[in-house]
């Protein structure tokens, strides 16, 4: 292994009172009800991006579409929401002194970028890939550029790991491109067909 792909959302930085806090603003903002049929979407374990919690929402395609923009544009949460995971930073530290390290999200760049920096592990990774959705299924172009980049520095795809909470995101996409796959148990989850290489319940796990 040379490199490490590490999504930021639930493996880097614990998203769990962010995320409610963000659709709590994007309702608000819209003057929706945020109710608790909501709130149990947005923490269902089966949670898998702003795209799924909108298709079971009973609201016309125009107010969803609103909900889309405004959750994809980036509707701001205090910096305070955002703490690490547990073990996160002597972790990425120390992986850091011996791989290239990289970090993607589905969320804008600004945003997760004032995430790393507030927590103070940003200068450990090489390069930051967003997709400014906020839809976690929207991620393989952020997983493909991290991998070009990398083969780009003599990095092949079979020295490659990638660290995900969620199989339908970085493992799915892992598979298809060939790199190794680990699973973070932590946040929100789901399982298929899709089994990763390796599962761990921490960074330091990683080796």
């Amino acid at each position: 292994m040379k490199a490490i792909i590490f999504d930021v959302d639930d493996v880097l930085i614990d998203a769990s009172v962010s995320r409610t806090v963000k659709y709590k603003l994007v309702f608000d903002e819209l003057n929706l009800e945020f109710n608790d049929s909501v709130k149990n979407l947005i923490e269902s374990k089966n949670y898998s991006g702003v795209n799924w919690v909108v298709s079971h929402l009973d609201y016309s395609d125009d107010i969803k579409s609103k909900i889309l923009k405004k959750y994809g544009d980036g509707t701001k949460v205090p910096l305070e929401f955002y703490p690490m995971v547990p073990g996160t930073s002597e972790n990425i530290k120390r992986l850091s002194e011996k791989y290239t390290l990289i970090a993607y999200s589905a969320a804008a760049l600004d945003i997760t970028t004032e995430k790393l920096t507030y927590n103070n592990i940003h200068n450990y990774f090489t390069k930051l890939f967003c997709s400014n959705t906020g839809d976690s299924n929207q991620k393989e172009n952020n997983i493909k550029q991290a991998i070009e980049f990398l083969n780009s520095q003599g990095i092949n795809n079979n020295e490659i790991s990638i660290v995900d909470d969620r199989i339908q995101a970085g493992i799915v996409l892992g598979k298809k491109y060939g790199i190794h796959r680990i699973r973070f148990n932590f946040g929100v989850h789901s399982t298929n067909e899709y089994v990763p290489d390796k599962i761990i319940n921490s960074l330091s796990e990683i080796e």
